[in-house]
């Protein structure tokens, strides 16, 4: 009740003094009666004036504070909604067989809450506020757990890069150690890139992939245990009304 009688004189009393007091001005200045004029050139027309002043920035530190909750409230709720979806993604490949991190995933790619919290300090309860802060923090793990997942893959390709350089270099340097093989021809050439080709083809089906089990181990506790429709729950309808403006 309170935060809407405060809405209502920011939004209408307010601009409603601020009108009056203009046409006063405005009277005062077009009719130039001598009680009128004795009048503004008192202290309390100074005062008056000073007043006005003070309610106009006033008014317009409210109206910008006012529209900036409004589109961080729109940003914070796009983000969750956004970590909604991409939870959706990664529980879907975990129950695959065999299971699995989704690719090019990021599952919150921005982050605004902590920046911008500040604001919502007298709009959210203790527990909304907790859900807010746990959800973030568990969408910052989530997305630690896809990049150390991943990055075993990025070491894995590196590593067979080095192995198969790293055996051509020894076929090239084991084949110009015989006298006969000295002079370069493209049959010499050829009988090195084959037995090449013949390795790498080889070596890449055999190989194993290392597949690490820690982040999807920690994957799949965050997804369990994280509120994956928060944006349908009491903070969701909060936010989308800030939003609304």
């Amino acid at each position: 009740m309170k935060k809407t009688l405060t809405k209502l004189f920011y939004e209408y009393i307010g601009d409603s003094v601020l009108i009056i007091l203009m046409i006063f001005i405005t009277l005062v200045y077009f009719l130039r009666a001598e009680p009128v004029l004795s009048f503004t050139n008192s202290s309390n027309f100074s005062n008056i004036i000073l007043l006005i002043g003070g309610l106009v920035t006033f008014r317009l530190y409210k109206r910008t504070q006012f529209d900036k909750k409004r589109d961080v409230a729109n940003i914070i709720l796009l983000e969750i909604q956004n970590a909604e979806n991409n939870f959706r993604a990664i529980f879907t490949t975990l129950n695959n067989l065999p299971s699995s991190l989704p690719e090019d995933i990021i599952v919150m790619p921005t982050e605004s809450w902590n920046r911008y919290k500040y604001l919502f300090v007298n709009d959210f309860d203790k527990n909304q506020w907790n859900s807010l802060n746990n959800f973030y923090s568990d969408c910052q793990l989530l997305d630690n757990a896809l990049n150390a997942y991943h990055s075993s893959f990025q070491k894995n390709e590196e590593q067979y890069r080095v192995n198969i350089q790293k055996t051509s270099c020894n076929y090239v340097k084991e084949f110009l150690e015989k006298p006969s093989n000295l002079k370069v021809s493209p049959q010499n050439e050829k009988q090195i890139q084959d037995k090449i080709d013949l390795f790498t083809s080889i070596y890449l089906k055999s190989a194993r992939v290392y597949t690490p089990q820690k982040p999807m181990i920690d994957a799949k506790r965050i997804i369990s245990v994280i509120n994956t429709n928060l944006s349908l729950t009491s903070v969701g309808d909060i936010l989308k009304k800030f939003s609304k403006g």
